[in-house]
């Protein structure tokens, strides 16, 4: 009959199956019509107690138009059950360990490598490449680690929040700075105090307390100023990794001084040792001043222990012009270096055509 009429045969179905439904459930599905179609629903986080006494409220209010749904955000899938398995801790890497001594000592540090990896490092007691560990083991043979006394604190793959990560754990651990601050509480700012202004100033001397004493007077109990010294470093505090060997450094300015109490003062970019070896050779075409000094004078002795480091400069123009500072403070007579050789060459453009009209006058070598 319909599709007599022109009706499609999508339409036609439709209507056949609606009614086969009702016929075959038995139960009506209901037709929301009328103002139960505009019915409101909003969700909510569940914090406790009190979203159950907002969602009643609510209830009493606008019964049958608006309808609140609880739920809670922070439950995950994964806390119910994991999907795999867990990495063993061997194998863990990007972040913060300690590690705990019989005698009582612990150690804080930072890796982005595995764990056994480091701690392998850390159980060397002898070499030049011992850590702070290594070092407490070979100075304490009574001691003893495993790796069961070692326990991560916490992930981070970011380089620098891991190295921030590492310092405040070192801090907090400190047991000598826990001392000091443990007989100082802490203020707990209650009331109108808690509506106090706080402002930050780096420290410049006398004034700054003078400026502190001012507004201290003129708004007591509602402004403090915090003077800090801007120029103090967290590195200044503690170390955030073991130091870097003496023969291993580079980009730097040195002094080599014989036993007859003549010295010579370099540069390299090099490893500190790779470079006081050329100076050893006391043979060949190639010797250095200080070679030439030790072969002329076969009484003289240098060892590596005479060798020191003056400063540290990455640009190679800086650091030959720091060294020619040092020959020139040093000459005293005593130095063995060429000194022309040693001083840089200083290096002036041509003038342009409008310095020329104006006059100016460039040194000419």
């Amino acid at each position: 009959m319909l599709s007599l009429n022109g009706y499609s045969k999508n339409f036609t179905y439709s209507i056949i199956n609606k009614e086969l439904e009702k016929r075959l459930s038995g139960v009506e599905k209901p037709v929301y019509e009328g103002p139960d179609r505009l019915k409101v629903y909003m969700k909510l986080p569940y914090i406790g107690d009190m979203s159950s006494k907002v969602k009643e409220c609510i209830k009493k209010g606008l019964s049958g138009k608006f309808e609140l749904i609880l739920s809670n955000k922070y439950s995950k899938l994964n806390q119910k059950f994991t999907f795999k398995d867990r990495q063993p801790k061997h194998l863990k890497s990007d972040l913060v360990y300690e590690i705990k001594c019989s005698c009582g000592r612990r150690y804080v540090g930072e890796t982005c490598r595995a764990l056994k990896t480091r701690f392998d490092e850390h159980m060397k007691t002898e070499g030049s490449n011992m850590t702070e560990v290594g070092k407490h083991l070979h100075n304490n043979p009574s001691c003893k680690v495993t790796f069961e006394d070692c326990r991560v604190l916490t992930y981070e793959s970011n380089q620098y929040r891991r190295k921030l990560k590492e310092s405040l754990y070192i801090q907090q651990f400190d047991d000598e700075l826990e001392k000091r601050l443990s007989g100082v509480e802490k203020p707990v700012y209650e009331g109108p105090d808690r509506l106090k202004v706080y402002m930050k100033l780096p420290y410049i001397g006398d004034m700054s307390s003078k400026v502190k004493e001012c507004i201290k007077k003129g708004l007591s109990g509602k402004f403090e100023l915090i003077l800090s010294n801007k120029y103090s470093k967290l590195n200044q505090k503690f170390t955030f990794k073991d130091r870097q060997p003496k023969h291993l450094k580079s980009d730097l300015v040195y002094e080599i001084k014989c036993s007859c109490g003549r010295r010579y003062v370099g540069e390299t970019c090099r490893a500190l040792k790779t470079r006081f070896d050329e100076h050893m050779k006391t043979e060949g075409s190639n010797m250095t001043e200080v070679g030439k000094h030790l072969h002329n004078n076969p009484s003289c002795k240098v060892t590596f222990e005479d060798c020191r480091v003056l400063t540290y400069e990455s640009n190679q123009y800086r650091r030959k012009l720091k060294e020619s500072l040092y020959i020139q403070q040093f000459d005293d007579g005593t130095l063995i270096n060429d000194k022309l050789a040693s001083v840089p060459l200083f290096l002036f453009s041509l003038p342009s055509y409008q310095d020329q009209q104006k006059g100016r006058i460039f040194p000419s070598f």
